[in-house]
């Protein structure tokens, strides 16, 4: 089973290879297409009789294939380049990973068990504080009644005067 690490490599060079082939295929249909293209056009949309001079469509021709191939070819070793920059930052993430390490420059556990020390402790804290809190509740509630019944006897004792 493939860890997401390696089927994002996988992915990226898939896309590298496809996008070569899509630049090689570019660049042969533009030596295609200087090739074959001036050659029906005068044949078969010119007037080769009526002619004194050669088209200017038959010169931009040769002239847009190769940009557009170029262009083309050029996107797409950038975009390689980039890819690969990016399969050799997963790998050395990857490798990593492998040798214990979390990855974001904190290796080991210690810090972690740092961090659930320091949790227990501001847990063990607040539980000490929501416990003097309650005892302080406990205390005064157990306070109000007792002045209650102090006052009712005062009170009953000074009617029967």
């Amino acid at each position: 089973m493939k860890s997401p690490i390696q089927f994002k490599i996988s992915e990226l060079r898939q896309r590298s290879m496809l996008r070569t082939t899509e630049a090689i295929l570019v660049v042969f249909a533009a030596i295609i297409a200087i090739a074959v293209l001036p050659s029906l056009l005068l044949r078969y949309l010119y007037d080769p009789t009526q002619l004194l001079e050669q088209p200017k469509l038959l010169e931009y021709i040769p002239v847009v294939s190769i940009v557009i191939a170029t262009f083309y070819f050029v996107r797409a070793l950038l975009g390689n380049m980039k890819r690969e920059k990016e399969v050799s930052s997963l790998m050395t993430e990857m490798e990593m990973m492998e040798d214990g390490c979390c990855g974001s420059g904190k290796c080991g556990s210690n810090d972690d068990d740092m961090e659930d020390e320091d949790w227990d402790e501001d847990l063990k804290e607040l539980e000490e504080l929501l416990a003097e809190v309650e005892a302080e509740e406990a205390a005064e509630e157990t306070k109000k009644p007792a002045k209650k019944k102090s006052t009712k006897k005062t009170s009953k004792k000074s009617s029967k005067k």
